[in-house]
């Protein structure tokens, strides 16, 4: 018994501490990019004709139309930082979401693009883009990043490589970036939430574990008051950031 409590305790830590990357997707599916169909003019689903809301107290959730998205052109480019690898997958970004990665200190293999393979399925019940693209070997198979251009977003007073020398970082509409007390900035990996070409648009807290007690970062205990953990507590700002 008391091994599941201490378990349940720690889950619901790990929630609590590192949950901003979910939080960052929902405000940017559900908050910012209402608005911006509202700005080119859209309005969301009205309900069905003959719905009969549950409560009298239900609030009804606007559904919209994402498709108008896909006919931005340029499109919308959300740019992920030195959060890369907290990601949380294209399931959670509209599709017609231009999203691309800004170059950081990190030199292995990083997310690129997808891009469909010439082989495809075109038989069978199940027809379908081939879901396997074969290069040379060296991006996967020796953990190096990509050198082919385009992969990376650049900034625009440092030297272009081949890999990043077309997409310069002013064409990232918004940003996804975190500061942490621990970890100091470099030239590639910016203070991008205290820059002035960008703006905050919704930041959340994120752990920060290496500046944080080890006691105070185990569990999280619903009754206990949090101030006497919090002591031994120190947080980030994990925030998406528009352009000006």
């Amino acid at each position: 018994m008391i091994p599941a409590v201490i378990s349940m305790f720690r889950i619901v830590a790990i929630f609590k501490f590192y949950h901003a990357p979910l939080d960052i997707a929902y405000h940017f599916q559900y908050t910012t990019i209402p608005h911006i169909l509202v700005s080119l003019g859209h309005a969301p689903k009205p309900a069905p004709k003959n719905y009969k809301p549950y409560t009298r107290d239900e609030v009804i959730v606007p559904e919209w139309d994402y498709r108008p998205l896909m006919t931005l052109d340029p499109a919308i480019t959300l740019c992920y930082a030195s959060e890369w690898h907290r990601y949380p997958g294209s399931y959670l970004i509209p599709e017609g979401i231009n999203v691309q990665w800004v170059k950081t200190d990190f030199d292995g293999m990083m997310p690129r693009r997808w891009e469909n393979s010439a082989v495809s399925n075109t038989t069978g019940q199940w027809p379908r883009e081939e879901t396997r693209v074969v290069r040379d070997g060296r991006f996967n198979g020796m953990n190096k990043a990509s050198v082919e251009s385009g992969t990376f977003v650049s900034h625009t007073n440092l030297p272009a490589t081949s890999a990043d020398k077309k997409v310069p970082v002013e064409q990232c509409n918004y940003l996804i970036s975190l500061n942490l007390p621990s970890q100091p900035h470099t030239d590639i990996e910016r203070d991008y939430i205290h820059d002035p070409a960008f703006e905050k648009e919704f930041c959340t807290t994120f752990l920060d574990g290496a500046s944080s007690k080890w006691w105070a970062r185990l569990v999280w205990i619903p009754w206990l008051p949090q101030g006497l953990l919090d002591k031994g507590r120190v947080y980030g700002e994990y925030c998406l950031l528009k352009r000006k």
